[in-house]
């Protein structure tokens, strides 16, 4: 298998996902060829368009954790790092504890006073990833 875009291989790893008993489903050492991939991926990219196309490969929430935690981190480091991101961050994040509750726990503590300014902390329709920089 060869990936040279970030986004290919996140809708190649949700094609993988949706074949649960499919014979061409992929083995562990592929699975671990895609995720090792992704991360050095993930790292190269310097488009926060092209990550927020990858967190909506995860529509109905069946990426692999790491795959959406490395996502947004580089998103992070790229400075898209709003209000809004973090709140959606933390809360996929305390849905997948508990490994990372505490981490979760933490962004939504710093965040509240700005995001309830902002409108966002109890936006009925804020969905579990915010969309980047639509064109």
């Amino acid at each position: 298998m060869h990936w040279d875009d970030v986004l290919d291989l996140a809708k190649s790893i949700g094609e993988q996902i949706s074949k649960a008993n499919s014979s061409d489903r992929w083995n562990s050492s592929e699975w671990d060829s895609a995720v090792t991939t992704f991360t050095n991926l993930v790292q190269e990219e310097g488009s926060a368009i092209r990550l927020g196309d990858v967190l909506r490969c995860d529509a109905r929430m069946d990426l692999p954790v790491q795959v959406v935690k490395l996502t947004y981190e580089r998103l992070f480091e790229l400075g898209a790092c709003d209000v809004r991101t973090k709140v959606c961050y933390a809360r996929y994040l305390l849905l997948h504890g508990p490994d990372w509750d505490e981490v979760g726990e933490r962004i939504l503590a710093e965040v509240e006073p700005e995001a309830r300014v902002a409108g966002v902390w109890d936006a009925p329709l804020l969905g579990h990833h915010p969309v980047f920089y639509v064109n």
